[in-house]
Order: structure tokens, then C-alpha cells, then sequence
């Protein structure tokens, strides 16, 4: 078995929690039960990381990023530092023994996946495993389903735009990929056919939660429904605005609890306010593990 992993996780941002963050999270909770841990971040993946209590430990060690002043010139700016600086750290990163050694890119991000990329061709013996959780849609269709009205053609094309140089890369060079349902593993036949696609699949710490129903039995129920997810167009968030609409025809005082955050809240909030359905949907912005969120499901 392995004994060290560097896991490449530069695309965290924001306070959320995205999917491929709550896996390299878990992943390093229980690996570094047994072997050593580190994990590449900046600094607003390492506040997430402390928030979900992964900390430094004598088998967790943090390299942290400074792109701190960068950062204060925008996203764009922001996001371009920390690709530079994490392939400038992949070429200075040294490895003793590269036959003991894991590279795990979070995500296909270029933040992530090229340092990933560029250790591997410098220690071709060592084994790097990339995540590719979801695939950009095509850039003419967008993210269209049914009858759906915005397609978000323009975010679907900077995201096919952004994937493109990466998946030949992954196809190539990679290991093992790691996807999160059965139709991603299409994307990847020959290393499929190989055995080297790994379906993950998500799970809830549910032993957790029902710890916490124990306490709170007398609850009152609030919410007639929950959202939790990305404000994201894949996520059809802004059409669930809309059929709450509908349900509050029939029941008018019918209430939705929307957890989470993204690049659609603007589009989120504005949407309730048309509808006129503020007094029908709270929302709560993003929600770590806890009492808070079991209690409002």
C-alpha cells in the first residue's frame, strides 16, 4: 500500500462545501488514519478544511498557498494565481520515493489536475488518481433538460472550454479516475475497460444524524420540503422557484428550505421576489454538517 498522498484540492472557494470537496475531506480523514497526508491548498481551502475538522495532525500536514494579494484584483485574477503558483509548486515538489508516493487531483480544475499532471511525468512511477465528477455539457445545448427556458449556454461553454486540454490528459496519464455515477464512465472507455474507472458514489454519515434525532424527538416539523445543493444551472434551482409556485396554489402556507450557495443566488433571490414567494422559501445559505442543518431537515 501507498504511504504518502499529496492531494492537489487549489479549487476550493468560498464557504461552501462542493462535492469533490467533501470527498477529498473524507479521504484524508480516514487515510491518514494509516499513512501520511498532504494536502495542497490556499488559504480559503484550508479555512474549509478546519471547518469540517481536518487539522493538522502527525499524519495530516498542510501546504498552504499564499496568493493572498492576488486574490484582492478579482475572481479572474484569483483564479489565474493559484493555477501558476500550484504548477510552480509541482515542479519544486520533491518525492524520495516515488513508488510509495499518490497524487490525487480534487478535481479537473487546472489548479488541481495540472500539478497532478506535471508530478507524474516527473516521477512516472508514482500513481495519480484524478476525479472527474461531472462533465461539461455540450457547449451548444448548455445545460437544457425538457422544456427548460435558460440553458446557460455561456457558463456551459467556459466549462466545456475549461475541460477540454484536461480529459486527454487524464485519458493518457492517469492511473485511476475516480467518477460519481455510471454514465461518467463512459466518458473514459479504455481505462474503463481496464478496470482503472472507479464509481464513487456519495454517502450520508447517517449513525450521526440519528444520534441527534435521539436528543430532539419533539421537533417541530417547519420546512414541507429541503433543497440542498450548488446553485448551479445543473442543478435546476432557479425551475424549483418556479414549481413552488405551483405548489403554493394549493397549499399557500407550503414552505421550502433552500441550503446553499452558488453563482445562481442572485438569479435565486430575484426569482422569490417575482413570484412573491418570501414568505414561502427561507433561504439559509450554506449549512455545515451539524444540529443546524439536522434540524431543519
Amino acid at each position: 500500500m501507498p504511504t504518502i498522498f499529496h492531494i492537489f484540492a487549489n479549487a476550493a472557494l468560498g464557504k461552501g462545501l462542493s462535492g469533490s470537496d467533501r470527498i477529498f475531506i473524507e479521504f484524508s480523514k480516514r487515510l491518514s488514519e494509516k499513512v501520511k497526508v498532504f494536502i495542497h491548498v490556499w488559504s480559503e481551502g484550508y479555512g474549509m478544511c478546519i471547518g469540517q475538522d481536518l487539522k493538522p495532525s502527525q499524519n495530516v500536514k498542510f501546504k498552504i498557498m499564499n496568493v493572498n494579494l492576488w486574490c484582492r484584483f478579482g475572481f479572474v485574477i484569483c483564479y489565474l494565481a493559484r493555477i501558476v503558483v500550484s504548477i510552480k509548486e509541482a515542479f519544486f515538489l520533491k518525492v524520495l520515493n516515488e513508488k510509495s508516493t499518490v497524487f490525487y487531483s480534487a478535481s479537473e480544475f487546472w489548479m488541481d489536475s495540472l500539478p497532478a499532471f506535471i508530478l507524474k511525468l516527473r516521477y512516472p512511477h508514482a500513481i495519480w488518481v484524478a476525479a472527474w465528477f461531472q462533465t461539461a455539457p455540450n457547449p451548444l445545448m448548455g445545460f437544457t433538460n425538457g422544456e427548460r427556458q435558460t440553458t446557460y449556454k455561456i457558463s456551459a461553454f467556459y466549462y466545456w472550454l475549461m475541460q477540454l486540454p484536461i480529459k486527454p490528459l487524464i485519458k493518457k496519464f492517469s492511473d485511476f479516475v475516480l467518477v460519481n455515477n455510471e454514465e461518467e464512465r463512459k466518458q473514459f472507455p479504455k481505462l474503463d475497460k481496464n478496470s482503472q474507472v472507479i464509481v464513487l458514489l456519495g454517502a450520508v454519515n447517517y449513525s450521526e444524524i440519528e444520534s441527534w434525532i435521539k436528543l430532539h424527538k419533539k421537533s417541530t416539523k417547519v420546512y414541507d420540503a429541503v433543497f440542498q445543493g450548488r446553485f448551479h444551472p445543473q442543478k435546476g434551482i432557479v425551475e424549483l422557484i418556479e414549481i413552488w409556485k405551483l405548489v403554493t396554489k394549493k397549499q399557500p402556507h407550503a414552505k421550502l428550505a433552500l441550503i446553499g450557495d452558488g453563482s445562481l443566488m442572485r438569479d435565486v433571490k430575484a426569482k422569490i421576489e417575482d413570484l412573491g414567494l418570501s414568505n414561502n422559501i427561507k433561504l439559509f445559505g450554506f449549512v455545515f454538517d451539524g444540529p443546524q442543518k439536522y434540524d431543519i431537515f
